[in-house]
């Protein structure tokens, strides 16, 4: 008998920053891990991956999808087995979810990983894996993405950089992380324009899966219907859709954003220009930004 239930454990990162919380939260991890790995045989793999953007409200996303009674989610959001954790044995990864003995009348699992849409590497792994999963992708406006990846930084490393300097020191920062092959090192995660370059980044999962297996969701619409845009999330993921999760409220909402010069805005605006043009080409559809 599984008594670490998804439905009744989930583990949620703790509080950035707070060192007391998170040696413990690390040692229950390992701990839960362990004993949920002793009967890795018997736990499927995930049958859908929010793979992106960050600051795209993959969080709130993940929060509405884990209230529906027929989705039994990864006992944390973002497991990060494709990229940070790859060296572990697939038997990590399943102990991240229940029992397939649990996934009957229709429940289904999943994980939500926000860096698989960047890393080049991740979409062959996944591949490898879990070839039949069912890909979300969650894009916001890349400007805005930036903005918000940039306070995001800010808030829990405390920098003092101002965006401006960033944005022009982040080019020869992100050249030499791609040179070095690190992609766990700040200069490839902290970058912020990279990360809204999507249509280079869909473009990898399109060469491996198959448009049907993938589902565009743009946060704009999410957070302005979200009944309306789970609804479509529901029937993609072959789920009831007549479910309407009780707590719509955004989560990880950034406490410390400040203005941003207009300059900013329009220097963005004007990189972005047509990386957003061919992302409109490659998807069919107008962009709501």
């Amino acid at each position: 008998m599984d008594f670490l239930k998804v439905k009744e454990w989930k583990i949620f990162d703790p509080v950035p920053g707070n060192w007391v919380v998170k040696p413990i939260y690390r040692l229950s991890i390992q701990i839960v891990l362990s004993v949920r790995m002793l009967m890795e045989e018997k736990r499927g793999l995930p049958d859908f991956l929010v793979i992106g953007a960050m600051k795209a409200g993959t969080t709130s996303f993940f929060h509405y999808l884990s209230q529906h009674p027929q989705i039994l989610p990864s006992i944390k959001k973002e497991v990060r087995y494709f990229d940070k954790q790859y060296e572990k044995p697939e038997a990590w990864y399943r102990a991240h979810f229940p029992l397939r003995s649990q996934l009957i009348d229709g429940c289904i699992t999943g994980e939500a990983t926000p860096i698989y849409l960047f890393n080049p590497r991740v979409p062959q792994r996944i591949k490898r894996h879990c070839p039949d999963a069912k890909l979300i992708i969650l894009l916001r406006n890349p400007t805005e993405r930036a903005i918000s990846h940039y306070f995001h930084i800010k808030r829990r490393q405390k920098a003092d950089l101002q965006i401006g300097e960033c944005l022009v020191r982040e080019d020869d920062r992100f050249r030499r992380a791609l040179e070095k092959d690190d992609l766990q090192s700040d200069g490839f995660r902290q970058a912020l324009k990279p990360r809204g370059l999507y249509a280079e980044q869909i473009r990898r999962y399109l060469d491996l899966f198959p448009r049907d297996k993938m589902h565009f969701v743009f946060s704009e619409r999410m957070f302005e219907n979200p009944s309306h845009e789970l609804k479509r999330v529901f029937a993609f993921l072959g789920v009831s859709e007549s479910f309407v999760p009780k707590d719509l409220k955004p989560r990880n909402v950034s406490s410390i954003r400040e203005d941003v010069a207009p300059e900013i805005y329009g220097k963005l605006d004007r990189f972005f220009a047509p990386h957003n043009a061919a992302l409109a080409e490659l998807l069919d559809e107008g962009l709501p930004w």
